[in-house]
This record gives C-alpha cells, structure tokens and sequence, in this order.
C-alpha cells in the first residue's frame, strides 16, 4: 500500500469514528430526555396512554424502562463498541507507520 492509500483510509475511519461517537452521544441526549420527561410528566403520560391502551401505572413505567435499557444496550453495541475497534485500528497503522527511535 502507498502512502498517499494510507492516508485516505486514516482519514476515512477517522471521519467514520466521528460520526460514531456524535451517534453515541445524541443517543445518551434522547435517554437523558426520556429519563427527564418520565420523572416530570410520567403520570401525564400514563393518563394518556392508559386511553389507548389498557395498562397499570406499573406497566407503563417498566415498558419505558425496558426501552430506555434496550436503546442504551443498541447505542453501546452499534455505536461505542465500533468507535472503540476504528480507533485501535488507528492507534495500530499509527504505531506502524511512524518509524521507531
């Protein structure tokens, strides 16, 4: 491989190991606002769902904290574990390519 290919394929997993990471991120902000909004307007939400569909108060808030848990386990899978693998991957072309002392 020539240097000018190394090049672009540092660049592109950089840019890759970016947009992972800002996707982690907006997904920690939709749990927070989730979490925020279940503490503040639960009973709200509970009173206007209960319409629709026939649940307990108990119900309700598990099947918001199974969500919240499953979204959390999806971005930590999809998201941090793919940044953490592209940016070893750049740690080791880095350590290949800079030439030792």
């Amino acid at each position: 491989m020539n240097q000018k290919t190394e090049n672009n394929i540092t660049q592109v997993l950089g840019i890759i190991a970016k947009i992972f990471i800002r996707c982690l991120a907006f997904s920690a902000f939709i749990l927070m606002v989730w979490f925020i909004w279940l503490l503040t307007c639960g009973d709200f939400g509970y009173e206007y769902y209960s319409i629709w569909f026939e649940l307990t108060k108990k119900e309700f808030f598990l099947a918001n904290l199974y969500g919240m848990s499953i979204l959390k386990l999806l971005s930590l899978t999809f998201f941090l574990l793919p940044w953490i693998s592209i940016k070893l991957v750049l740690n080791n072309l880095y350590k290949t390519l800079t030439p030792h002392s």
